[in-house]
C-alpha cells in the first residue's frame, strides 16, 4: 500500500523507484531489514561517465568476502548485478 500526497492509500503488486536508491531508503524506512536498508544507503553517485556511452562507471568485484557474513547468503541469494564487458578492436576494456 502506497499513499500519495494528499494521503490516499492505494494498491499495488510492485512499485518502481526512479530515484537514488537512498531516496528508496529514507522513504521505506520505517519497513527496511538491516540488509535491505544497508544496501539501499550505501551507494555514492558522481558525475563520472563513460565517454563514449554516457554510462556511469562503477568499481565491481566477485570477492563475497566483503559483506558481512550473518547477511552474506541472502545477499548472494537475492542481490544480482549484470555488468557486460566487451573488448573492442583497439585492444581496450568497453563497459
Amino acid at each position: 500500500i502506497l499513499h500519495d500526497q494528499s494521503d490516499t492509500p492505494e494498491t499495488f503488486d510492485r512499485v518502481i523507484f526512479a530515484c537514488p536508491c537512498n531516496a528508496v531508503s529514507n522513504m521505506l524506512a520505517n519497513s527496511l531489514s538491516f540488509l535491505e536498508d544497508t544496501v539501499l544507503s550505501t551507494p555514492v553517485y558522481a558525475d563520472d561517465f563513460h565517454p563514449s556511452t554516457g554510462h556511469m562507471h562503477a568499481v565491481m568485484h566477485s570477492d563475497a568476502s566483503v559483506i558481512e557474513a550473518e547477511h552474506r547468503d541472502e545477499f548472494l541469494n537475492r542481490g544480482s548485478n549484470y555488468v557486460e564487458v566487451t573488448k573492442l578492436p583497439d585492444g581496450s576494456i568497453n563497459i
